[in-house]
């Protein structure tokens, strides 16, 4: 399979799968608080990553690395689950839907331009 279409493939699974987030969120915060949501989410993320890790050993961050990758990891890792778990508790799933894909396709549009 040529890099083309690999690429769209891998794309279009990342984007199937993050389509499901905000509906199952909304469908767990009705049995779980939104910090348990969050936490075991990154539980989750974090077995997923450890065996990625695992089986690709890629080079680890030195030094100066470190600092971005934290605060990336406590927004993605437990800020945007979290906050998510929060909105879906007062909010549908669709316009939650809007809120999160809005910026994202803005900025992908400005980086295509």
């Amino acid at each position: 399979m040529i890099d083309v279409r690999k690429g769209v493939l891998l794309g279009l699974l990342g984007v199937f799968s993050f389509s499901l987030t905000l509906p199952m969120t909304r469908i767990a915060v009705q049995g779980l608080s939104p910090d348990q949501i969050a936490i075991w989410r990154a539980i989750v993320a974090a077995l997923v990553a450890g065996v990625v890790l695992l089986i690709l050993r890629p080079e680890r961050p030195r030094g100066r690395q470190f600092i971005p990758l934290i605060g990336c990891s406590l927004g993605t890792v437990f800020g945007f689950p979290f906050f998510i778990s929060l909105a879906m508790q007062t909010v549908p799933a669709s316009q939650g839907a809007i809120v999160v894909g809005c910026p994202s396709s803005g900025i992908l549009g400005q980086m295509a331009a």
